[in-house]
């Protein structure tokens, strides 16, 4: 028999060892990105949440103190337009609501805590906390 001494190619246990490693590295790849992509959907939520608390506290600060607005007045409220978008129409998956504590820290200040609810498959939680005056002077 004669060898061939230029022989050509690759053989089976070579490309057995390539498809291994490169299925190990696919494997380890597709975990990190259901991992990045997971974190990222979280984050946009906190963002739309976190902006849902901002935009009512600022709606409320808003608000006359003079005219007694309900909004202000002692007790737990649900936005009108629920379940909201993250843009604050209706039809969307936030739940918002805020609880007011009247002459809280002091009398004509009013303890405002605002919270938004993502009722989704990345169940998600944003509260804010502010202080309004709900008299004329704040006394």
């Amino acid at each position: 028999m004669t060898m061939l001494k230029n022989s050509r190619g690759i053989s089976t246990m070579e490309v057995l060892v390539a498809l291994s490693l490169f299925a190990i590295t696919a494997a380890g790849l597709a975990a990190t990105t259901m991992t990045v992509t997971r974190q990222t959907t979280r984050s946009k939520l906190a963002t739309a949440a976190n902006g849902l608390v901002e935009d009512l506290v600022e709606q409320l600060r808003a608000l006359d103190p003079a005219t007694k607005p309900w909004q202000l007045q002692g007790g737990t409220y649900n936005d009108p337009n629920n379940p909201i978008t993250a843009s604050g129409i209706s039809g969307g998956k936030f739940v918002r609501s805020w609880t007011v504590t009247p002459n809280t820290p002091a009398l004509g200040l009013s303890r405002v805590e605002v919270r938004v609810d993502f009722s989704g498959p990345a169940r998600f939680t944003a509260t804010g906390v502010t202080y309004l005056c709900t008299t004329a002077t704040c006394s």
